[in-house]
C-alpha cells in the first residue's frame, strides 16, 4: 500500500492549489480516496454512515462519475467530507474534482461538427408544404 503525503496550505498560500504526492503520481481524486478509504481498514458502509452521504454517491466519487449528482457543489461538497474522514487534504480534492468536472462539461473542440437542430417554426413551415 503506499503512502500518501499530503501538504496542506498555510494562510499565506490559501490561494494556491493544495499539493499531494503518491509514489505512482495518481492524479484522480476518486482512486487516492478509494486508496485511502482501504488503507484505513473503512467499507463504503462505514464512511456513509460517519458522513450521512449515500453509498452510491460515493462510490460515484470513487468512480469520478459526477454526472449522477445534482449539481457540482455537491459533487466537491461530498468529496470534500469524505476526504476530511479518510485523511486526505479537502483543498487537493475539491480542486481535481473541479478540473475533472470542467473536463466533462468542456464545449467540443472547435473543428467539430456542430450538431442543427431545427426549431419548431421551420418543422411547422414543413409541415405546411
Amino acid at each position: 500500500m503506499e503512502m500518501l503525503v499530503v501538504g496542506e496550505p498555510g494562510p499565506a498560500e490559501a490561494s494556491e492549489s493544495c499539493i499531494i504526492e503518491t509514489s505512482q503520481g495518481v492524479s484522480d481524486a476518486g482512486i487516492v480516496l478509494r486508496r485511502a478509504r482501504e488503507a484505513g481498514g473503512y467499507t463504503l458502509q462505514d464512511i456513509a454512515a460517519a458522513t450521512r452521504i449515500s453509498q452510491r454517491f460515493l462510490a460515484a466519487i470513487e468512480a469520478s462519475e459526477y454526472a449522477s449528482f445534482r449539481a457540482p457543489l455537491y459533487a466537491i461538497g461530498f468529496a470534500k467530507t469524505f476526504a476530511r474522514h479518510v485523511g486526505v487534504s479537502e483543498c487537493w480534492v475539491a480542486d481535481v474534482v473541479r478540473e475533472q468536472i470542467a473536463g466533462e462539461l468542456a464545449p467540443p473542440p472547435v473543428d467539430a461538427p456542430l450538431e442543427r437542430r431545427s426549431s419548431v417554426r421551420q418543422l411547422r413551415i414543413r409541415e405546411r408544404r
